[in-house]
């Protein structure tokens, strides 16, 4: 799985910097996918796929519904921790590796393994972030050869989404 060395703090760093610098981007992205609409011959799927986000909205609200100190660091390890390791050891560590192995194609293997990992989450209307996002974490385990770097960009993104909702108040306190 390529986790058998720590990752350089100097990749570490970058992951950070290039979060911060991608975001307003990534924000338009996230506006554009939401803005999406299908033709009216497909209204009735439409109607589907957004009744599906929103049970998806439902879901992630209450679980940023953080009490207290302890709740907001079992959140942290939840959502980012756990969520981050287990889907980058599967996607990245596992199905990207496969992929690139049979097929000697590093390109395909991130974008197809993005692809499968954007699907996977169901939410429609993240679709594309979420493809890019995974696109990234696959990239960066080319680049870093260490899969240790695409899991703390993984945590680093779902543990600050927690951040934010808890520090902004729009987790309840």
């Amino acid at each position: 799985l390529r986790l058998n060395k720590a990752p350089r703090l100097v990749d570490l760093l970058c992951v950070v910097i290039l979060y911060f610098v991608a975001t307003p981007m990534f924000n338009r992205l996230v506006e554009w996918n939401e803005s999406i609409s299908l033709p009216a011959v497909f209204s009735h799927i439409e109607t589907w796929m957004r009744q599906q986000e929103e049970a998806a909205a439902s879901v992630t609200e209450q679980m940023l519904q953080i009490k207290s100190l302890p709740h907001f660091l079992a959140v942290i390890l939840g959502i980012g921790v756990l969520t981050g390791m287990g889907e980058e050891m599967v996607f990245r560590g596992v199905l990207q590796q496969t992929v690139q192995g049979k097929s000697r194609r590093a390109h395909w293997a991130i974008w197809s393994c993005a692809f499968l990992f954007s699907a996977m989450h169901l939410q429609f209307y993240g679709f594309f972030p979420r493809l890019l996002l995974g696109a990234f974490f696959g990239y960066l385990l080319v680049w870093s050869r260490n899969l240790w770097v695409p899991i703390f960009g993984h945590l680093f993104n779902n543990s600050m989404v927690v951040c934010i909702a808890y520090f902004t108040g729009n987790a309840s306190d």
